[in-house]
């Protein structure tokens, strides 16, 4: 995660120890089925965050 968290081109709205909410897709370097790798799970509309593990997000664009 400390990857994602010093990147100085995106901005990081919320990270937890398996997933990460920025604004605008990821390199296609760091995205894939490897281990180690992100997967796009959801592209949102909306979100809320409140504390860690506690939030909202308005409706969702699934990447399926």
């Amino acid at each position: 995660m400390s990857t994602f968290k010093n990147m100085e081109d995106i901005i990081l709205y919320y990270s937890d120890t398996d997933s990460i909410d920025i604004d605008r897709p990821l390199d296609p370097k760091y995205v894939g089925v490897e281990l180690g790798q992100m997967k796009l799970e959801a592209i949102l509309e909306e979100a809320v965050y409140l504390a860690p593990k506690v939030y909202g997000v308005e409706p969702e664009i699934l990447n399926t």
